[in-house]
């Protein structure tokens, strides 16, 4: 609890360098002892946890016991291609069906808004995207870079985006 105080943290990524197949051990159990950790400080000091591993070693079946969401790719970029490749490992079965408010999330990655690598349409296809996969909205863009009103703004404000990602049955379409 002297850490709370100390930090103020509330999230945490972890990401526990190569898959099992060139390290060891499993992931399951790397971030199987940091969960062990996390749900013992929980009633006090409640941490978002993000299990950063690329979908290895089927997360989505041990993933809810241990952590929030578990990003299911590699690392975004601001751009079409990257975002596309993230968004086409949604559509796995083993995936799709695991996840939801009692499971835990499976996570594309930061999302980019406005930030200049892309169409405004790619970034409204994207936002769209997040929303329809469940994935936790959590932006790669610098807040201090959107004003009110302008065309990042209004996208990450629109409420029936919003209210698509956060319907209570939590699944994707």
């Amino acid at each position: 609890a002297d850490l709370k105080h100390h930090y103020n943290i509330n999230y945490l990524e972890s990401i526990l360098n190569f898959p099992s197949i060139v390290q060891k051990p499993a992931e399951r159990v790397r971030y199987g002892a940091m969960g062990d950790v996390l749900k013992k400080i929980k009633p006090e000091w409640p941490i978002t946890f993000e299990m950063c591993l690329y979908g290895f070693d089927h997360v989505e079946e041990w993933g809810p016991t241990t952590g929030h969401h578990w990003r299911i790719n590699t690392d975004p970029k601001d751009n079409w291609f990257t975002l596309a490749w993230n968004f086409d490992t949604t559509d796995e079965t083993r995936l799709a069906t695991n996840q939801g408010p009692t499971k835990g999330w499976n996570y594309v990655g930061e999302m980019y808004i406005a930030t200049g690598g892309m169409t405004d349409l790619e970034y409204k296809t994207a936002f769209a995207w997040y929303a329809i996969v469940k994935s936790p909205f959590i932006l790669g863009t610098d807040l201090r870079t959107i004003t009110k009103g302008d065309f990042g703004h209004t996208l990450i404000t629109n409420t029936n985006v919003i209210g698509i990602n956060q319907d209570s049955l939590g699944k994707q379409a």
